[in-house]
């Protein structure tokens, strides 16, 4: 049923004063209410709405591995978790309209948030929706693979027809990869997919550590 009173995303929920972590319930575009998970907390200013969740158990399960985020694919999307959750295709979108951002975080909210194993992206610079490719170079404003990082620098990406976004230090060619001098597990996944799996980064140390997807902005 319709309800005038609720805000169309987690950032019209910080502009209305909002500033605490947790569940709430937002309008779709139907005036449909819509019970998501926003942290608006972790980063000062910032809005974050989670769109996507998995633990590491549940790293293979169809939907969280081999589906696109450019595909519809929902998972428990009334019930927002971090073990295995994905919202529809057209709330990603109606999100995505209102998100400049969009980040992937590990162990949220477990871990004390501190930017290790975290990355950054302007949906400006890189839609994680649409890319398509092996190797794809994109800009994000900052990235963090076991405690070595880079700033507004470029980053390889897969994604296609049956793999999930993610990154693979070990073989991109980008900036990051060229760059920073990381220990890795040779072509090991990062930041989703999970098909070659390096234990020392915090999204994969254990069966409950969780990869978490999130869009947002700035007020």
């Amino acid at each position: 049923m319709f309800n005038p009173q609720l805000p169309r995303s987690c950032l019209d929920l910080m502009r209305s004063g909002a500033r605490s972590s947790g569940f709430y319930f937002i309008r779709d575009s139907g005036d449909n209410p819509v019970r998501v998970f926003c942290d608006l907390a972790s980063e000062s200013g910032w809005a974050w709405t989670l769109v996507m969740s998995q633990s590491f158990r549940n790293r293979k399960m169809h939907h969280l591995m081999r589906v696109p985020l450019s595909n519809d694919a929902p998972l428990n999307a009334s019930n927002p978790n971090w073990e295995a959750y994905r919202l529809p295709l057209e709330k990603m979108k109606e999100l995505r309209a209102e998100s400049s951002h969009w980040r992937i975080t590990c162990n949220f909210p477990t871990d004390v948030f501190d930017y290790r194993d975290y990355v950054k992206g302007n949906f400006s610079e890189v839609n994680l929706m649409n890319v398509d490719g092996h190797k794809v170079c994109k800009m994000v404003d900052y990235i963090n693979v076991k405690g070595r990082n880079c700033s507004h620098c470029t980053a390889a990406w897969w994604q296609d027809s049956g793999t999930m976004f993610h990154h693979d230090l070990s073989l991109g060619n980008c900036f990051f990869e060229t760059f920073v001098n990381v220990n890795t597990v040779f072509n090991a996944d990062y930041f989703g997919w999970y098909e070659n799996i390096d234990i020392s980064f915090s999204c994969c140390a254990d069966d409950s550590s969780s990869t978490n997807h999130w869009f947002g902005a700035h007020i």
